[in-house]
């Protein structure tokens, strides 16, 4: 088996290879870019910054573009099609539209569960719709910083209207089990934000009745 072209893939991306040693550590949320996609930000800026719809060239190659990346995309996370792409300014946007739509439809089922492992973004977007009714049920880590699907499954019931996680690939597996049970009987709403979240893992997220996944 060949070895990991390690040294090939950092030479593609700029950040790294700029001549002072430093370390980036943050997450997938906020990964550098390799050259060709600069390339192709470069080329769009230049050739064709256009308005989108038109009937000329430039305009047709952008939503032609646009649509590709839809489709690969959606193959990446395993979409059922690629009109379930949407794409946006970042995942913490995203949650806050949807949080907002969601608010508008509470109604009796007005329970939304929260968890207190995930960052901030995910929480408060949350916990201000209390102002238009909702009513917040956390799902509490344990003491060695996990949730379990065991702690999960009492906040379910008929008043339970979404659930929105940080999906990462171990709470993904605990969220998509009980969405499996509940969903088809209370129409459960799952909020998943992916930016940990690999590829493969996706099709959990197609267990629920209704599904929004968030992704980088």
């Amino acid at each position: 088996m060949p070895d990991f072209p390690t040294k090939w893939i950092r030479e593609q991306f700029p950040a790294l290879n700029d001549g002072e040693e430093f370390v980036f550590f943050d997450n997938g949320a906020g990964a550098q870019v390799p050259r060709v996609v600069l390339d192709a930000v470069q080329d769009h800026l230049i050739s064709r910054n256009v308005q989108r719809g038109g009937r000329y060239r430039r305009s047709v190659e952008v939503d032609g573009a646009i649509q590709r990346a839809r489709e690969s995309v959606a193959l990446f996370v395993n979409a059922s099609e690629p009109n379930e792409i949407a794409f946006g300014m970042n995942a913490t946007s995203f949650i806050r539209i949807v949080s907002l739509a969601l608010g508008e439809t509470l109604g009796a089922r007005n329970e939304i569960v929260v968890s207190d492992l995930d960052h901030e973004a995910n929480i408060a977007t949350w916990l201000a719709l209390e102002r238009s009714g909702a009513r917040i049920r956390w799902w509490h880590m344990r003491d060695d910083a996990t949730l379990n699907i065991e702690d999960l499954e009492p906040l379910l019931n008929r008043e339970t209207h979404g659930v929105p996680d940080e999906a990462d690939l171990l709470r993904v597996r605990h969220l998509d089990h009980a969405m499996r049970k509940n969903a088809r009987q209370q129409r459960l709403a799952a909020v998943l934000e992916g930016a940990l979240l690999e590829g493969d893992h996706c099709d959990r997220c197609h267990s629920a009745k209704k599904g929004v996944l968030s992704h980088p």
